[in-house]
């Protein structure tokens, strides 16, 4: 029996079972064409991104579908609003970030016992490997050396754990020991203080964020970001080794890498 897990909920607790032949598509490069006056074609260019991709199950619930049809239709437009993680059993060495789509119609078999029906994601380009999901522990002056596997530079998830005032800092460094960032965690900014509280900083979107007791909050203003060479973002680029460095502070460190 096919599956999938979404938002950590499995479709077979609800009766669902999925087929995969749908969901082994690739996103589009996003490219800009211009005509050149006196040349023959187009001048296309490549703008650094992609297109999300759709993928459709092929799904069905062959027992009790007028029992089970509710709960489950219920719990899926609930999903259509925003983006969580997906996973099945067709690709078990990654994962994507998804949005459910609406509506669904499912043909319904003899005396609703059955039915079948599409479930349509639209997914993020992404397809993020599970190891690099995987968090690697950073003592205070601990370093590890990480490779990364794929054609695309990853960009890391880094969470700190704010457990004195001093400033707790993390420095990444290419092959050539030179420095790609170093980025800083203050204990207190203008709007929070953090001490005893972790603090998550996304090194795609620049973004950082801490869940206190009952309410997350943004963290930027304790971030503090250093690129003092040709880097403009901390990242492992495609490919390459680099060392990472607790220079002081506890972290937890995610590489996250991924494919097209």
């Amino acid at each position: 029996m096919g599956y999938f897990i979404y938002d950590k909920k499995c479709s077979l607790d609800f009766g669902v079972n999925v087929s995969g032949t749908g969901t082994w598509g690739t996103p589009q490069r996003k490219i800009e064409t211009v005509e050149v006056p006196g040349r023959p074609g187009r001048l296309i260019t490549y703008v650094g991104s992609w297109t999300h991709v759709d993928i459709t199950y092929s799904a069905w619930i062959s027992r009790g579908f007028d029992k089970k049809w509710d709960a489950f239709s219920e719990w899926w437009n609930a999903h259509t609003d925003n983006i969580y993680k997906l996973t099945d059993c067709y690709h078990p060495n990654y994962y994507r970030m998804a949005r459910a789509l609406s509506p669904l119609d499912p043909e319904v078999r003899t005396l609703n016992r059955s039915g079948r029906f599409d479930l349509k994601f639209q997914c993020m380009p992404q397809k993020y490997l599970l190891d690099g999901a995987i968090p690697r522990i950073l003592e205070d002056g601990d370093e590890i050396i990480l490779s990364n596997p794929t054609s695309y530079d990853a960009y890391p998830i880094i969470v700190a754990k704010i457990r004195d005032s001093a400033r707790h800092e993390i420095g990444v460094y290419d092959d050539l020991d030179s420095i790609i960032s170093v980025i800083g965690f203050k204990s207190s900014d203008t709007n929070y203080n953090y001490l005893d509280n972790d603090i998550k900083y996304d090194a795609e979107l620049h973004e950082a964020t801490c869940q206190f007791p009952g309410m997350l909050a943004g963290a930027n203003a304790a971030i503090v970001e250093s690129f003092p060479n040709d880097y403009k973002v901390m990242c492992i680029p495609a490919g390459k080794t680099v060392r990472v460095e607790s220079i002081h502070g506890a972290f937890e460190f995610y590489p996250r890498w991924y494919m097209v």
